[in-house]
């Protein structure tokens, strides 16, 4: 939400793209179009802006436009079609609710690109994806936004979030205006709360460039292992992530795009994640229930074999349990 008004501020715009699929926290503009589906998610070419939910006003996606992720042309032709009154383009580079797809390398450029020549800022939205190196997911993927929000592991557990940027954009909360007042305010009940700074700040010492190799080794491990267990038991099942981020999709079919990936993963997707995640809990070992595993520095590979142990006892389940 900050970050939305950070760059409404700096470019004295509008609107907003955002991609397919993409999720961005519960600020009601950014879940446009988080869920959408074959009936209603309109053309390829400028998707529908879908509210999400009850209790969302339609009016509320006037501002936004939805964009396909990896789907470069199609994306650059409605950045230019909305350029005058674009504030930003925002995305998680390894969108997690696209089961960690990686936004490809030809995607990303055409965005920087694109959004530089335009005056336009680019938001990167790596709360979960920050963890995919020393430098983040911006350094992982080699693209600089604008802006970054952050969040999660840099409270080291506790709650928090953060919105950086550079020289330019930060200037909205020093900048004054005629009243004196900056021309974006900034705080909070939780901001700067010392207990989430000091535990950020002890976890961010301990997050050294051989921790972030060690959690990709791990990761590999863990992604590794968890295609032979779906394989030994005759699972479809389409693995993917990076680093410490991995995931799980029930199906034989590759993706690289929320459309695709919705017609891949069928509509029985959401029933198979939580019944996995019901098996992978029992079996005493904690995932997300859209069957995401998020790694940790203090997990061995013991840790990391007895996951793929128990999630092969519930692929297997899946396959009993299969029509």
């Amino acid at each position: 939400m900050l970050a939305i008004k950070v760059a409404r501020a700096h470019t004295g715009r509008r609107k907003i793209l955002k991609m397919e699929g993409g999720y961005h926290g519960q600020y009601p503009e950014l879940e446009t179009s988080w869920f959408s589906y074959p009936d209603n998610w309109g053309p390829l070419s400028e998707p529908n802006r879908i509210p999400f939910g009850d209790g969302v006003p339609a009016e509320l996606t006037a501002n936004i436009v939805v964009a396909p992720i990896n789907r470069t042309e199609i994306t650059r032709t409605l950045i230019r079609k909305h350029a005058d009154d674009l504030a930003a383009v925002i995305l998680d580079p390894m969108p997690s609710h696209m089961r960690f797809i990686r936004a490809s390398a030809e995607y990303l450029g055409m965005l920087r690109d694109e959004t530089s020549r335009l005056g336009i800022a680019l938001i990167f939205d790596e709360v979960f994806s920050f963890r995919l190196g020393y430098h983040g997911a911006q350094g992982h993927f080699g693209v600089t936004p604008d802006i970054v929000v952050l969040g999660k592991i840099i409270g080291g557990g506790l709650p928090i979030g953060a919105v950086g940027g550079n020289d330019a954009v930060m200037s909205v909360f020093t900048t004054a205006r005629a009243d004196g007042f900056p021309r974006v305010f900034a705080g909070g009940t939780f901001t700067a709360n010392p207990m989430s700074m000091a535990a950020g700040l002890a976890a961010m010492r301990l997050m050294t460039r051989d921790a972030y190799s060690a959690l990709h080794v791990s990761g590999e491990r863990l992604r590794n292992g968890l295609r032979r267990a779906a394989k030994a038991v005759g699972l479809p099942a389409v693995v993917l992530g990076e680093g410490s981020l991995t995931a799980v999709a029930f199906t034989d079919q590759p993706f690289d795009s929320y459309r695709d990936m919705v017609i891949a993963c069928g509509p029985g997707q959401r029933d198979k994640s939580f019944a996995f995640h019901r098996a992978m809990l029992n079996a005493g070992v904690l995932i997300s229930p859209q069957a995401q595993f998020v790694g940790s520095t203090p997990m061995t590979d013991a840790d990391i074999d007895t996951a793929v142990g128990a999630a092969e006892q519930g692929f297997a389940a899946l396959v009993r349990e299969a029509p």
